[in-house]
């Protein structure tokens, strides 16, 4: 039996802006009594998302503290594009599983993007694991497998433990935009030379998911049944 898991999101504010993401573009009213008390009270898997989570620190340390006030601290990751790193995130992240970070060939300006390796690099002297998520987004598939690897060489580093791949949540998606998804990926799966895990393998198998069991926390306090890019039900 899964379990659930809750995406948290204190904030729908972003440091980047993404073409493929519209959360950014949401209204935001956070309700700081209502949020911690669906937070605190959720039974399952908690991970802290955006938005950018850390472009508000203030809510993020603040919903740590409540919740390691009710014992054995529930979130379980952060999801962040890893843009902003200070000495306090450093020791909460080592105190996690693994953190989350993403790719995209859009997605940081040049300066952004030797951030986000520097940060990564940091990571990694400090012995944290991370994985990197990569969205299938039309301007990947322009990359040729060859020059995907190149890019990917880049951030080799014994602390990243996956690129995961996942698919991009819009309506506009076609059946021909999945069957080049396919391609891309099985092209880039036989010619994969990097020193940690690619996973792909239920991307190409199968690209039904089942939402039942993941719920969104919205800044609002509302809880949806559903994961945060989707228009999802108020449970």
């Amino acid at each position: 039996m899964p379990n659930k898991r809750l995406y948290a999101m204190p904030t729908n504010h972003c440091n980047l802006t993404c073409d493929h993401c519209s959360i950014k573009n949401r209204s935001e009213t956070y309700d700081r009594d209502k949020f911690l008390l669906e937070l605190n009270r959720f039974e399952g898997d908690i991970i802290l998302f955006g938005g950018e989570v850390t472009t508000h620190l203030d809510r993020m340390f603040d919903i740590i503290e409540s919740n390691n006030k009710n014992g054995k601290s529930k979130i379980g990751g952060v999801s962040t594009n890893l843009l902003i790193l200070n000495d306090k995130l450093i020791e909460f992240y080592k105190k996690l599983g693994g953190i989350s970070t993403s790719w995209n060939p859009s997605r940081f300006k040049p300066n952004e993007y030797e951030i986000w390796k520097k940060n990564c690099k940091i990571l990694n002297d400090n012995d944290i694991r991370f994985n990197v998520m990569i969205t299938l987004t039309n301007d990947l598939f322009e990359l040729t497998a060859d020059e995907f690897l190149s890019i990917a060489s880049e951030w080799t580093s014994n602390k990243i433990y996956e690129l995961k791949f996942e698919h991009y949540v819009g309506d506009e998606n076609t059946p021909e935009y999945f069957e080049r998804a396919d391609d891309w990926l099985c092209e880039l799966y036989k010619k994969w030379n990097l020193p940690f895990e690619l996973e792909i393998l239920n991307r190409i198998n199968c690209w039904d998911y089942n939402c039942n069991d993941v719920y969104t926390l919205h800044p609002d306090g509302r809880i949806t049944n559903g994961c945060p890019h989707t228009k999802n039900s108020v449970v």
